[in-house]
């Protein structure tokens, strides 16, 4: 293998593991969205059952 070729070689394995890093990255980022989502729609119903309470709480005294 000459120099030229070897160096050909490692430019490619570069590329691939760069492509793979931004692959993984985007993977990461929608996965960490949806988790993100699914906390925001659970703490959005802990919030109206808590207001709904208070609300009963004040009309009762």
């Amino acid at each position: 293998m000459t120099r030229d070729e070897a160096y050909q070689e490692y430019e490619e394995s570069l590329s691939r593991i760069s492509n793979q890093a931004s692959v993984a990255m985007e993977v990461a980022r929608a996965t960490l969205h949806d988790r993100l989502s699914v906390i925001r729609n659970a703490l959005h119903e802990e919030l109206k059952a808590i207001r709904a309470l208070d609300q009963k709480t004040k009309r009762s005294k």
